[in-house]
């Protein structure tokens, strides 16, 4: 059965077992439940250990072969939940893979103009995952007979392969054991690996990659560019927030229209008017990035968005957002949207904005 990362589930847990810390009672299976998820999310095929990233999801319960497409939501949300982790244990490795993450992101999503892709295919010449598997053969020829072995001894690289004969790199075992099965100072083997996953990353970067999806969504870079100012902040990495002030001003200047956000942007033009995450996911992105540099720029673009969302989706009668805004084309019925699914559902991010913005402002009203 397919496993997708349960970013939203954990990050409740986090919450509430930080909570519980406060309260002196901690509930210590909320975290050991998160740790265990998190821990065999980072050892398995759904993590790029060569590039970083994310991929959507995986086929198996064990998180080894993964549906090889990757979406920027996922990283956003991902990181953040590593980032959340490390926060709340202190334990490095939880920020190491939030690092790799949003170095990936950086590297390989980021616009020349600030914004952020949508994703990359699964498939490349045609074939899913054909950029990202190796054979046995390919990596002792990279590495040569030392490092190759202990490579394929940590990576779980066998000549018949653990997906139609190619292999799929994850880590089964703790590197410690690897080091003794191999007779190796454990400091020796991080080393030899870090060494490795570099020449291996040269030597995939000359094959086709997958396709890119360049369109630039306005929700989905609000999620990214949240990721990025907490990531910034916790991890003490300014050029994460830099990153995410790029993508921001870019959607400020090239994303709206008539003071109102648009959806998507792609080749220079902008279009469609914004719906309920466009307007939620962004104006989060701005209170990040306005708790990330105090800069009360930030703020006041997220009070004047916040003020746009409710003036053109709340419901007056009922409560709650329509997803579509009031002057929006005609349909049949404004949906609401309350389920939080692949991303969050619009509401839930507006609500947090309105607590958020109600104490910033002292505004009794929101």
């Amino acid at each position: 059965s397919n496993k997708f990362p349960p970013s939203m589930a954990m990050s409740l847990m986090l919450a509430e077992y930080h909570r519980s810390l406060g309260e002196g009672r901690p509930n210590k299976l909320l975290l050991e439940r998160v740790e265990l998820t998190l821990d065999h999310m980072a050892r398995g095929g759904i993590r790029d250990h060569l590039g970083g990233g994310f991929a959507r999801y995986s086929t198996d319960p064990q998180w080894l072969v993964p549906h090889f497409e990757k979406m920027l939501y996922d990283q956003a949300l991902v990181a953040g939940i590593y980032v959340q982790a490390w926060q709340i244990t202190g334990h490095p490795r939880w920020a190491e893979v939030a690092r790799e993450i949003f170095d990936y992101v950086l590297t390989d999503l980021q616009s020349v103009e600030g914004g952020f892709y949508s994703s990359r295919d699964a498939d490349s010449e045609g074939v899913e995952g054909k950029y990202y598997v190796w054979s046995k053969a390919e990596i002792m020829t990279v590495l040569g007979e030392r490092a190759g072995t202990l490579f394929c001894s940590a990576y779980d690289v066998t000549d018949d392969g653990n997906w139609e004969g190619k292999n799929i790199l994850h880590l089964p075992r703790d590197l410690a054991v690897v080091a003794r099965l191999n007779r190796i100072d454990l400091d020796e083997l991080r080393r030899v690996l870090h060494d490795s996953r570099q020449r291996l990353l040269a030597v995939r970067a000359q094959r086709v990659p997958p396709g890119l999806d360049d369109k630039v969504l306005t929700s989905w870079n609000g999620l990214m560019i949240a990721a990025l100012a907490q990531g910034g902040r916790a991890l003490d990495e300014p050029h994460y927030i830099e990153a995410a002030k790029r993508a921001a001003t870019f959607i400020l200047s090239r994303m709206m229209h008539g003071g109102r956000l648009l959806r998507a942007y792609r080749q220079g033009l902008a279009h469609t008017p914004g719906y309920l995450d466009d307007y939620a996911f962004f104006v989060e992105a701005l209170l990040e990035l306005y708790e990330a540099t105090f800069d009360p720029r930030w703020l006041f673009e997220a009070i004047r968005l916040n003020d746009e969302t409710v003036g053109h989706f709340w419901d007056e009668s009922n409560g709650a957002f329509f997803f579509s805004a009031d002057d929006a084309e005609e349909l049949i019925v404004r949906a609401k949207d309350l389920h939080d699914g692949a991303t969050p559902a619009g509401n839930s991010v507006a609500l947090m904005n309105l607590v958020r913005l109600a104490g910033l402002q002292d505004r009794d009203d929101l």
